[in-house]
């Protein structure tokens, strides 16, 4: 697992498919200039990073304790 939160760039660009050191220096420093991402799909709100990388990469990426491989719908409540 990755945890996009605490990975350093060489982790992110030897570890995720997509990723080489330009695209995981801009992880690290909008990580940086922003906080921790708060959800896996956060990823794409840094510049290089689109759907189709975080979606590639997915089952391998955590924020946290969490491990993000939900595949339910966003709309999908757990409030009861």
């Amino acid at each position: 697992q990755v945890n996009i939160n605490t990975a350093d760039a060489v982790h992110l660009s030897q570890n995720l498919k997509g990723v080489g050191a330009s695209k995981a220096i801009a992880i690290v420093t909008y990580r940086s200039n922003h906080g921790p991402f708060k959800t896996v799909d956060d990823l794409v709100n840094v510049k290089g990073i689109g759907k189709k990388i975080v979606d590639d990469n997915r089952l391998y990426l955590s924020v946290g304790n969490d491990i993000a491989t939900s595949n339910k719908p966003s709309n999908e409540s757990s409030i009861k």
